[in-house]
């Protein structure tokens, strides 16, 4: 919901003073509804490895090839995705949302960035 032009375009103002604002709905069933939406987005866009700077192949390959056809895949099924984003986002702003003294306290180590789950990968150049 706030990686799409929808949602950019009505927080233009707090997105460029960096004051952004995630709308919570307190409406159980939109949450889960969003929140579903959001794991199919985190699915797309975490579908494959990356590469670092010391492995980088000399040739292109079909596997290559594939991984870009996915790629594509992927970039037009997140765009295909905007119209029921900006549906949902209208639907969260239209309803009781939380404000953030209604919401807990993040504890320190809840904070931290999470370790990845495949400790075979660099995600860094050295």
């Amino acid at each position: 919901m706030l990686a799409q032009p929808e949602y950019t375009a009505r927080f233009e103002k707090e997105l460029a003073d960096r004051k952004i604002r995630v709308p919570l709905t307190k409406d159980g069933k939109l949450f889960l509804k969003v929140a579903e939406f959001g794991e199919e987005l985190i699915w797309l866009h975490t579908y494959g490895e990356r590469m670092t700077a010391k492995n980088r192949p000399k040739s292109w390959t079909h596997e290559f090839t594939k991984e870009l056809l996915e790629l594509l895949w992927v970039l037009e099924k997140t765009i295909a995705g905007y119209p029921e984003q900006k549906k949902l986002l209208e639907e969260v702003l239209a309803g009781e949302l939380f404000r953030a003294d209604e919401l807990p306290l993040v504890p320190d180590d809840a904070r931290k960035a999470p370790k990845p789950s495949r400790g075979d990968l660099d995600f860094h150049d050295e």
